[in-house]
């Protein structure tokens, strides 16, 4: 933190009122004693130690003396001089005097700390992270095989559900004053299922001595560079914004196999690979909690596709995709079927990190 230091400034005040105190009336005189008794005490001023005068009727000042004890409404003054104890009678006015008010040094010290907001500085760090999809980014389908029964069919597939992704990773975050400048990378792990379907009726009749099953299994990798330029501080906890671009690289290998009741020998019928690459914009909201050096930051990151690239190649052997498939190629289907893209997501993320 720092201080601005400025001159001091000395101002001399000469005080001069008059008391505040209500004017009291002598009703006792103790000559041996050299005490005045007054009718006021401390409701109206007259307290303990207070300097109080006494004058006649023309407001002459008779004498002087401090006030030895008092009480609510009434106080003893000794006067210590004979020769004006003798001038002072009962009736005579006494009032408190104001010694008090002497020349006063006020001193207002322009070189006192005064805190200037000091701006916000970004810290540097390195964090772990996991994100949970709540829609994913990138996606693809477990697929079905569709047994045609000896008819022509449009497709060979249908879609079960999509697959699922969970992702890992580390980011590293650059303090720019008060922006945070992070680059980070990040492997996504899919959840595909093994599905199994019916296969080969030659007869026609509903019967199935075979089955296939198919596969996909995933995997993604993906890079970003984005840059958090809003803040909203709340102590421990604060609120940021940030956006950026992110590039995903991902490949889908798919398999259909073909086996049959009562044995665990396998053939072959589809091997198909796919390829994608992603270039989205980032968009995250992240709350911040920070203790020392240490942290921990949740939030939403939100994808939004820019452009994307697939590329699939497909083997097959399947006699069936070959006489009932019509309209277009094997690869074709599988590719439309399969929906291997990248789309508008939404992933929950959360972090630990250690600031420096």
């Amino acid at each position: 933190m720092r201080y601005r230091l400025r001159p001091i400034l000395l101002v001399c005040l000469s005080l001069a009122g008059a008391s505040l105190a209500e004017a009291a009336t002598v009703q006792k005189i103790k000559l041996e004693k050299k005490i005045v008794i007054i009718d006021e005490g401390k409701n109206t001023g007259f307290s303990k130690k207070k300097k109080v005068c006494i004058y006649d009727e023309n407001k002459n000042k008779i004498a002087c003396g401090r006030i030895r004890s008092a009480k609510a409404k009434m106080s003893s003054i000794l006067i210590k001089k004979d020769e004006d104890l003798a001038k002072v009678k009962e009736g005579m006015t006494a009032d408190v005097e104001n010694i008090d008010n002497k020349d006063v040094k006020i001193t207002i010290d322009e070189n006192e700390e005064k805190p200037v907001v000091q701006e916000y500085k970004a810290p540097s760090y390195i964090g772990l992270f996991g994100e949970f999809p709540i829609r994913d980014p990138v996606t693809y389908q477990n697929l079905i095989y569709e047994d045609p029964l000896n008819k022509d069919v449009e497709t060979m597939w249908s879609a079960e559900s999509p697959v699922k992704a969970v992702g890992l990773g580390g980011e590293f975050g650059f303090g720019i004053k008060s922006l945070t400048l992070a680059v980070g990378a990040r492997s996504r792990t899919f959840s595909p299922k093994r599905i199994a379907s019916d296969y080969g009726d030659p007869d026609a009749n509903g019967v199935f001595k075979e089955y296939v099953e198919s596969i996909g299994k995933g995997k993604s990798t993906g890079a970003w560079l984005d840059l958090s330029y809003a803040r909203w501080d709340w102590g421990v906890a604060s609120l940021n914004l940030g956006n950026g671009i992110d590039i995903d690289t991902s490949s889908v290998d798919f398999t259909l196999d073909h086996k049959a009741d009562g044995t665990d020998v396998a053939t072959n019928l589809y091997k198909a690979k796919s390829t994608l690459k992603a270039i989205s914009l980032r968009t995250k909201l992240l709350l911040d909690f920070k203790f020392g050096p240490v942290g921990f930051k949740m939030g939403s990151v939100l994808y939004i596709p820019l452009s994307q690239a697939e590329k699939i190649t497909v083997e097959q052997s399947d006699a069936a995709t070959n006489s009932f498939l019509k309209t277009k190629t094997a690869q074709e289907d599988l590719k439309t079927k399969l929906g291997h893209k990248s789309q508008v997501g939404l992933d929950l993320l959360l972090m630990g990190y250690f600031a420096y």
